[in-house]
């Protein structure tokens, strides 16, 4: 399993939502198969509750806002961001920058929670955290812009 989204032409159909890069020597190790049983064997538990959940659920209606596009074009102008693509929203997101990236701050929503471990990771690496009205997301991580990027 990767955990990366490909989203190229010249990778994927015109209509697909999503790609995955498939690397053919690492087949012999792949566990993609035991991982989605591990996971398939506890529906029958689940069912009744999980149908429960979602009756009378319909998304008829459901237009995008695109919310989260406008926090990130915010945040873009309001620190004079050169691209978009320095910004990573959400907390699986800004994890990331703080454990893999040079993070420049992060940016968290007033009431966010579930933050302890982005919050720690932020302050052994001395990175700022700000208060920032986002509406989509719980946080955002800011990528410091590098020479050359």
């Amino acid at each position: 399993l990767l955990s990366r989204t490909i989203h190229r032409r010249d990778l994927i159909q015109e209509d697909a939502f999503h790609g995955v890069k498939y690397y053919e020597y690492l087949e012999s190790e792949d566990l993609s198969t035991q991982y989605i049983e591990s996971i398939e064997k506890h529906f029958k538990s689940i069912i009744e509750s999980a149908m429960q959940t979602v009756k009378g659920f319909t998304l008829e209606d459901e237009r995008p806002e695109w919310v989260g596009m406008q926090d990130v074009r915010n945040i873009e102008a309001d620190f004079n961001i050169e691209s978009i693509h320095f910004i990573k929203p959400g907390i699986g997101e800004t994890t990331r920058v703080l454990l893999r990236r040079v993070p420049w701050k992060i940016l968290v929503r007033k009431d966010a929670t579930n933050l302890e471990h982005v919050l720690k990771l932020a302050e052994e690496k001395q990175i700022p955290v700000e208060t920032y009205p986002l509406k989509a997301y719980q946080c955002c991580g800011v990528v410091k812009a590098m020479k050359g990027e």
